[in-house]
């Protein structure tokens, strides 16, 4: 039993080295198309017409830079054995295939040291998505992504988890759901994965949406 249970250890640690590295390599593909935008014709693939969308499915990338700011709350549930429920509130710039320059609004809600999931985006954001047009978010949505245009893509986040490599460099690989849209990506839906990098001093860190768009 001694040399079964050191044995998962080692796999459970190869495995955190595993996503480590594959959220790195990822992440250096993406940053060499943070330089510029999206070719036009990319931006413009997805048809206007809801009529010429339906049934079809789009490769979809966003690349974003972003500021995440921890705040946390008392917390008043007694089921739940800790004194804080932290939440992890972010927004980010970038580019994003069929937008070009975009914009995003995140929230999280950490349910460890090294994991998160999807909470709100309107619990911080509300007010500002509302001023873009955004309104009658469903609760589900944890990520807005939304161009100059008003074009919005709904996320719901899965479990999102972190690996620490050093003081200055924590990456992350999460799954996701498209769950909506406004504009061109109304009634949009799919999935994806997340991988990103962050400093846990100061909250910056980068991150990439690679998902498959359907309608």
């Amino acid at each position: 039993m001694k040399k079964i249970h050191l044995t998962g250890k080692l796999m459970a640690f190869l495995g955190l080295i595993f996503i480590a590295s594959s959220c790195m390599s990822g992440l250096e593909e993406v940053e060499e198309m943070q330089v510029t935008e999206l070719p036009e014709e990319e931006i413009s693939e997805i048809p206007e017409s809801e009529n010429l969308r339906k049934g079809r499915t789009f490769k979809y990338i966003e690349v974003f830079s972003n500021q995440i700011t921890p705040i946390s709350f008392p917390n008043e549930n007694p089921e739940i054995p800790v004194n804080e429920i932290t939440f992890l509130p972010g927004t980010g710039k970038g580019v994003a295939r069929f937008m070009g320059r975009a914009t995003s609004y995140i929230n999280q809600l950490a349910t460890s040291e090294t994991t998160s999931i999807g909470a709100p985006v309107t619990q911080f954001y509300g007010e500002e998505l509302a001023k873009l047009g955004l309104k009658k978010i469903p609760d589900e949505v944890s990520s807005v992504t939304v161009d100059r245009r008003g074009n919005a893509i709904f996320f719901k986040s899965l479990e999102n988890i972190a690996t620490p490599i050093n003081e200055t460099l924590t990456v992350f690989v999460a799954e996701v759901e498209i769950v909506g849209g406004t504009g061109r990506f109304r009634g949009a839906s799919g999935e994806g994965i997340v991988e990103g990098r962050f400093n846990p001093t100061n909250g910056k860190g980068s991150s990439v949406v690679k998902a498959s768009l359907r309608f």
